[in-house]
Parts: structure tokens; C-alpha cells; sequence
């Protein structure tokens, strides 16, 4: 069995690049025949891991199996809260009759940050007591590593998460670059860690058939795209004075941009400096704030290219996102996201320095031969899915 922790996204309407991860990796599962699984959340006030209730799995998207035999009469009259509840999500994995005896060989999958003090040394000791395995994603260190670009209190929170996952049995890193990141945090902290594996987060923008003809260039304006949060990393500000330098070469902006993705709380200065560009560059920059699903789809289909401006970043899924539909990728020439641009469809760029990223986008969008062989350059990359993914989970958790 394997128990797939949910807690946050299970109760978090935003989107993020975690919670988007997290709704693929729960459809792939579902997918799969090799392991049955669940979805569980930690009740922090019980201190226990408790299956989701039946609406909770289908807002996820899970078809998971539901439990078919009713709680027994002892277990009803010993906890009343599962009178009502046929499956008995009200109780410990502990407590229910039929996961407090987990068979040999399940685990715990922590694929998201858990958050709080004590909460995710907490849930690995629970896991302990039932024998079951701990396996966790980790997707960065930049708030340990950069706390300048995350809110106060932030950084404390994620050490602390990363030191109660050295306690886990196995650590899957999404890049090279976030695996190197973890060795130099555990060797600061003089931390004995778990083996580490890393397993690529996938191309693949789930329900979105991968696009295998690059975009013809049509009469109209050109069209950029840019997905990504409004968080100061991610590099709006950049992005808006390289689109200002290029409004004063040809008079306007020689192409119309759209940004999609939400505001983050903590961001409202960027979210101000964006509506600002919006009616500087009126007609030429648009902000559409959170878009899913086939909305996503068909901006990826009416962009000419994408522009994904991140300075930070442990994986940087809009870059393989872009590359999944053929579309032409502008991005930083360092880090993660010059890991995922050397195999081609991608155009790097210092992205720290706003001339240079200027002339990026001046060029791409001036020359549509380049795009065309970019385009050809992301078809031709061999691209993994999340039911990949999930393959790559279930071998690395089988081998450990």
C-alpha cells in the first residue's frame, strides 16, 4: 500500500507549481495497477494520518477504490466520530480496521511541504510505529538558501522541514541542480541524510495531448507567453523592464504578452508593478491571473513562444511545460533552467540583466525561422509523462 500525504493541497485552492505536481502525480497514480494507494492527510490537533473522505479524492482527481466493507460495530462503538463515516476517515491509520496492520513493503509519500512546528518530524515518528517506509519529493532549499525572496518566518519553517526529512528512508530530488543544493544543506547542518535519488518531474501538462507539428507563423501580431506566479524570483520585474527597453526600440512592443498565473499574498508590490505595464503597454501585455485546464491548453496553442524569466528555481516545469506543446522557451542560462534547456527547443539568456534578456526576446520574436527551429528542437527531445513518473516512482520504492 502506498499512502500519498495530501494535506495541503487537499485544502489550498492556489495552483503552485507543488500543488499542480501533486494533482498529476495523484491521476498517474490512478492510472497504475501495480500498488494499490490512498490519499491521507495529517489531523494535527490527533496527531494521526486520516484517509481523505470520498469528496476530498474526487476534487483531486483520484479514482481511487473506495472501502467496501463497513466499519465493524466494536470500532463504531469505540469511536463514535465513525458512525456515521462507512469508511471511517475519522480515524488514525492506527485505529481503522483495515490500514493499522500495513502490509510489508507499504509507504508513506510526502510530495509536498508540511509546514508548522514539529508537524513533519511528527508525521515520519507516526509512520515509524505503523513499520511503514517514508519516502518525500524535495523540490528546493531556496527558502534556506535565498530568504530574501520569500516571506519572513519561511526560511526557519523549511529547514526545519528538510531536517525532520532526514529521518525519511528515501529523499527524491527533482533535478541535478536541487540534488546539489541538499548534499551542501546537510553537509552545513553536519546531517547525516537518507539515500537520495533523483526522478525528473515530467514534461507532460496532464489532460494536454503533446503537440509533435511546430506553430506556422501566422499574419498577426506575435504572441509570448509567460506561466508562472507573481513571487519575486520568478522575475516579473525583469521580464517588465526588458519589455520596456524594447517599447523604446520599435516604439511599442514588437509582441503581445500574456501572463498567467496567480498573485501570491505576500507579492502585492508585484502585482501593482504588473497592472502598472498592463496599462503602460495597453493592447500588448495582458494578465489573466490563475487559468487551468483547457483555458492553459489554449494559450500554450496561440503563443508563438513562451517566456519564462525565473531566476530561482528547483525544477522550473513551465520550461518543459512549453517544450511539451513545441513551443520555443526563453530562460535563464544558469542553474535548473539551463539543465532543462541543453537538450534543445530552448533560448538562454542572462535573465538577471534586462538588456540581455531584451535582446533575447527581440530576436525570437523578430525571427520566426528560429522559432520554427526551435519548435522542431523541443519536438524532437524525448519527453516523459507522468505516467513515467509514476513508474519511476514505484521501481525506486520497490528497489529501497
Amino acid at each position: 500500500m502506498l499512502y500519498v500525504v495530501v494535506t495541503d493541497t487537499a485544502r489550498n485552492p492556489v495552483r503552485s507549481g507543488i500543488q499542480s505536481l501533486v494533482r498529476a502525480l495523484v491521476k498517474a497514480l490512478g492510472r497504475q495497477t501495480e500498488l494499490p494507494w490512498r490519499l491521507v492527510a495529517w489531523n494535527r490537533k490527533r496527531a494521526q494520518l486520516e484517509l481523505l473522505r470520498a469528496e476530498q479524492d474526487a476534487a483531486l482527481g483520484a479514482a481511487v477504490p473506495r472501502e467496501l466493507r463497513a466499519v465493524p460495530w466494536r470500532v463504531r462503538l469505540l469511536h463514535p466520530g465513525a458512525w456515521f463515516s462507512r469508511e471511517a476517515t475519522h480515524l488514525g491509520l492506527h485505529q481503522h480496521p483495515r490500514h493499522r496492520r500495513p502490509a510489508a513493503g507499504s509507504w508513506v509519500l510526502i510530495p509536498e511541504l508540511v509546514y508548522s512546528p514539529g508537524r513533519a518530524a511528527a508525521l515520519i515518528r507516526y509512520a515509524r510505529c505503523l513499520r511503514l517506509g517514508v519516502a518525500a519529493i524535495v523540490h528546493d532549499t531556496i527558502p534556506v538558501d535565498h530568504p530574501e525572496h520569500v516571506p519572513a518566518g519561511l526560511p526557519a519553517l523549511h529547514r526545519e522541514f528538510l531536517l525532520a526529512l532526514a529521518k525519511a528512508d528515501v529523499l527524491l530530488t527533482t533535478s541535478e541542480t536541487s540534488s546539489r543544493a541538499l548534499d551542501a544543506f546537510y553537509e552545513r547542518e553536519g546531517v547525516s541524510a537518507p539515500r537520495r535519488s533523483i526522478l525528473r518531474i515530467p514534461a507532460e501538462l496532464p489532460e494536454s495531448p503533446r503537440v509533435r507539428e511546430p506553430r506556422t507563423s501566422s499574419p498577426g501580431a506575435v504572441r509570448a507567453l509567460c506561466v508562472s506566479t507573481l513571487e519575486t524570483r520568478k522575475n516579473h520585474r525583469g521580464l517588465l523592464a526588458a519589455a520596456d527597453l524594447l517599447a523604446e526600440r520599435h516604439g511599442s512592443l514588437p509582441f503581445e504578452l500574456d501572463l498567467v498565473g496567480t498573485c501570491h499574498a505576500h507579492s502585492q508590490d508585484l502585482r501593482a508593478l504588473v497592472e502598472t505595464a498592463v496599462a503602460r503597454h495597453a493592447g500588448r501585455i495582458r494578465w489573466h491571473g490563475q487559468v487551468e485546464g483547457p483555458a492553459l491548453r489554449q494559450f500554450y496553442a496561440g503563443a508563438d513562444f513562451t517566456i519564462y524569466p525565473s531566476l530561482l528555481e528547483g525544477f522550473g516545469m513551465p520550461v518543459m511545460e512549453s517544450l511539451w506543446h513545441a513551443r520555443p522557451c526563453v530562460c535563464a542560462n544558469f542553474e535548473v533552467m539551463a539543465e532543462n534547456a541543453a537538450a534543445g527547443g530552448c533560448l538562454t539568456a542572462d535573465v538577471r540583466n534586462a538588456p540581455a534578456l531584451a535582446d533575447a526576446l527581440e530576436r525570437i520574436s523578430l525571427d520566426a525561422g528560429l522559432r520554427h527551429e526551435l519548435g522542431r528542437e523541443a519536438i524532437a527531445r524525448p519527453l516523459t509523462t507522468w505516467d513515467d513518473y509514476v513508474r519511476g516512482l514505484l521501481e525506486l520504492l520497490q528497489r529501497a
